[in-house]
């Protein structure tokens, strides 16, 4: 029997492998990039490199039967919501419908979906969201992909699913959320909304991994969809001034008005869908909600159904995360859009 992580060269996708590697466990790491699955076919582990939104022939299917966990990480994403609906249709919804068949052309018995608590967000404070929390109209693409794919995940597979809703993940070697915001950073000032008093939840990629893990093992019939977090929110503006000065880099911060700003980020929006998106809003109604309202997750529910708990506190990840920026300088930035 053996583990499937879709994914599996992203960010969390490589941590997943590793652990799996370190407690003895028989892994196939599927990705669409055969370039960055090499490092991780070097160590042992079966890759198979493969159009995710294509389904898996009959062929496949026969080979991939000793499959009884699927580990679904793989997505599309950029910083803040910045693709279109058609592109995060096509790449995220269909690659989920596609592993949806093959768990159920395999008998897979656990299907553990990586989702996100973009699904919450709206432009206002929230705090300690459940998972019962009714959703709001959502907020960009991404947010109403992710929507759509728990639900068609939850209905098809049925008992056998869990779905993660994992907030800000972080951590050493992280392509996306740090090279975004220190990509804001360098493009000029920073807009402060509200004092700079919005906060969030952050989730140590390590953290993520020991959930996964939890997921496999859970036997409780009461709930399916759980939020992670590290538990103690921290104040955004905290966040980029550490990862900030990490770099080398001071934020400029500009004080600026919340309604001009929901107003004017609609437009550039709207702006932007017409050209096609080729030339992203610098500010999205995704990145005005994180950097001016407070969102913050109730995780009670997956320490009581998963025996599941943060180890990693925010300060101890902050400066792993501040070691490893001042070290390789996050990269030379955001890619703008990342498959893992």
């Amino acid at each position: 029997m053996t583990t499937l992580v879709t994914g599996a060269a992203g960010f969390f996708g490589q941590q997943m492998v590793r652990r799996y590697l370190e407690i003895g466990r028989t892994v196939t790491a599927l990705d669409s990039s055969e370039e960055r699955l090499r490092g991780i076919s070097e160590k042992g582990v079966r890759v198979i490199a493969r159009d995710l939104k294509t389904r898996f022939t009959k062929e496949e299917v026969a080979d991939l039967k000793n499959i009884r966990t699927i580990i679904h990480a793989a997505s599309v994403s950029s910083p803040f919501s910045l693709l279109p609906k058609p592109v995060l249709a096509d790449l995220n919804l269909e690659t989920t419908r596609t592993l949806i068949q093959l768990a159920e052309d395999v008998g897979a018995a656990r299907f553990v979906f990586i989702s996100t608590p973009q699904v919450y967000t709206c432009l206002e404070d929230q705090y300690l969201l459940h998972e019962t929390t009714p959703l709001p109209p959502p907020l960009g693409a991404l947010a109403q992909m992710k929507t759509q794919a728990e639900q068609e995940i939850l209905t098809r597979l049925g008992r056998g699913t869990v779905v993660l809703r994992p907030q800000c993940v972080y951590g050493p070697g992280d392509p996306l959320l740090v090279p975004a915001l220190l990509d804001l950073v360098r493009s000029g000032s920073v807009p402060l909304f509200r004092g700079g008093a919005a906060e969030t939840d952050f989730t140590h990629v390590e953290d993520l991994v020991d959930a996964v893990l939890a997921a496999e093992r859970t036997r409780s019939a009461a709930a399916r969809i759980f939020n992670i977090s590290g538990g103690n929110p921290l104040q955004v503006k905290r966040f980029i001034d550490r990862i900030a000065a990490a770099s080398g880099l001071e934020p400029r911060w500009r004080k600026a008005a919340l309604p001009a700003a929901k107003s004017a980020v609609r437009i550039a929006e709207a702006r932007s869908a017409i050209t096609g998106h080729k030339s992203p809003p610098r500010l999205t109604r995704s990145l005005l909600a994180f950097l001016a309202f407070s969102q913050t997750h109730d995780i009670s529910r997956a320490k009581a159904h998963l025996g599941w708990t943060p180890r990693h506190g925010i300060d101890e990840g902050l400066d792993a995360l501040a070691s490893w920026i001042a070290a390789d300088g996050a990269g030379a930035g955001a890619e703008g859009v990342r498959q893992s």
